[in-house]
């Protein structure tokens, strides 16, 4: 029984919008320099990392159901691991130089009390704190596809595939919206209460925030039905969303205090626009174009010497 869409089908649309979310990174953070187009900042919040986590999960399925689980997690630890090492440790400090002849006066984590200048600096992760999200969903990957995996779990997936298109995307904006804001609330509630502030609270808070994207994308991969009718412009999901974004408190909704509804809101509207894209993304871009072929096998390196880039 076939598992999951055939690993010789390249679903070249997902490569394609895989690139365009980290090319929209690279804008991003150009724009907040001056913030010359604020709408930049804000449309990304509800829906570039969503959707780079979403197809980073069915990526990491595909791989495993390829090669295994063992060789899935040896690929994955090279390809993060020695990424962020060189980078941390070699270009991190040219970066953290540009910032301060920039901005005049050196990043928090060089002057917070107790923080040496090459701790402050692995702690400092900026753009890079999407490598440690990676680690943390590859190391998390066996668990999950075992736990979707289960007789129960494969059947519940097939009856879910049946749902009525627009059903199906509201439901999974719900379920995704309130899945992230109790894993926000756990990390409030459990994680800061025990540990305490760290440097690390906004990558942690992150990694949880996106942990149910990349686990629909663990889904999709092993449930082509489902995978199919998730590529989808579905209008009530997303006025559903939009709604839900304007009736919550004006609130950062990544930011520490921001309230559950905020969250809650947020992802369910970043769901949605997920579906769209992917839906226009597989109009658009199904056959394979020169450009994105180039970007594919160069947008990770381009991403991770942007910010550096930027500043320079």
């Amino acid at each position: 029984m076939n598992r999951g869409t055939a690993v010789s089908d390249r679903l070249h649309h997902l490569d394609a919008l895989r690139c365009f979310a980290m090319l929209f990174g690279v804008l991003v953070h150009a724009n907040a320099l001056h913030k010359p187009f604020p709408a930049i900042g804000f449309a990304s919040q509800h829906f570039r990392m969503a959707l780079f986590f979403l197809i980073s999960g069915f990526f990491v399925a595909r791989v495993a159901e390829k090669d295994g689980i063992g060789a899935m997690l040896r690929r994955r630890s090279l390809a993060i691991g020695v990424p962020l090492l060189v980078m941390l440790t070699l270009f991190q400090p040219f970066t953290e130089q540009l910032m301060v002849a920039w901005s005049g006066a050196p990043p928090l984590a060089l002057v917070e009390e107790g923080q040496g200048p090459v701790i402050a600096r692995l702690t400092q992760l900026h753009h890079l704190w999407f490598l440690v999200s990676l680690g943390v969903y590859a190391a998390l990957a066996p668990a999950l596809l075992a736990a979707i995996d289960r007789p129960r779990a494969r059947r519940f997936s097939t009856v879910l595939a049946q749902a009525p298109g627009d059903a199906l995307i509201i439901g999974f904006a719900l379920g995704v919206g309130a899945l992230t804001a109790l894993l926000l609330e756990f990390h409030e509630d459990a994680i800061r209460r025990f540990l305490g502030p760290t440097p690390f609270d906004w990558t942690a808070r992150a990694t949880l925030q996106y942990l149910p994207f990349f686990a629909l994308g663990l889904v999709l991969q092993r449930t082509p039905a489902l995978l199919e009718r998730a590529h989808r412009v579905s209008w009530p999901a997303l006025i559903l969303g939009a709604g839900l974004v304007m009736s919550s408190p004006l609130t950062t909704p990544n930011a520490p205090a921001a309230s559950a509804s905020a969250v809650f809101a947020r992802a369910a509207l970043s769901l949605a626009i997920v579906a769209a894209l992917l839906a226009i993304g597989r109009q658009l871009l199904a056959r394979p174009v020169l450009a994105t072929t180039v970007l594919t096998g160069s947008i990770y390196t381009v991403y991770l010497f942007h910010f550096m880039a930027v500043y320079a």
